[in-house]
């Protein structure tokens, strides 16, 4: 799977340094421009939420789903929250790029030795998205959460 990559682009300013620590304070955003926009491309749930927060992603479809977390004992003593999509477009200086969501976070039934369980391939063969978890792999540690949606782009403009 190609890396989506993101170049975030510096506004004008003025150079400010924090009086606490020295270092300085980021110039305001002009926007983002994608370096690389493959066709198929994984991005994590942290990027999207920043992309939202500052205002470069908007997204269609949110439906937020709860899994257990809890020990094999008391599975539902703790939770995953994790936020389905349909959409998700990067707002760039060049244009909108849109991509359908073809992969969730979410808590997926899961096999392999835990070191295995990472980013998936399109080539690896592991249990679908659609195999649910049941009880009997909960207990067993046969389970990944996956804190990453898969894309497809759908459409470039620019």
């Amino acid at each position: 799977m190609l890396g989506l990559q993101i170049h975030k682009l510096a506004g004008p300013g003025e150079l400010r340094y924090n009086v606490m620590t020295g270092q300085p304070e980021p110039l305001p955003l002009a926007g983002i421009r994608l370096i690389a926009a493959p066709d198929e491309t994984g991005v994590s749930t942290n990027l999207v939420e920043t992309g939202q927060s500052e205002g470069w992603i908007s997204v269609t479809g949110a439906n937020p789903v709860v899994r257990p977390a809890g020990p094999k004992d008391n599975k539902w003593l703790k939770t995953h929250t994790f936020i389905h999509l349909d959409t998700i477009t990067f707002h760039t200086v060049d244009g909108d790029v849109e991509y359908k969501v073809v992969h969730q976070p979410d808590k997926y039934a899961d096999d392999r030795v835990p070191d295995e369980r990472h980013m998936l391939n399109p080539e690896d063969s592991v249990p679908g998205d659609d195999v649910p978890v049941t009880d009997e792999a909960y207990a067993a540690g046969e389970t990944r959460v996956d804190w990453w949606y898969g894309l497809k782009k759908v459409n470039q403009d620019g």
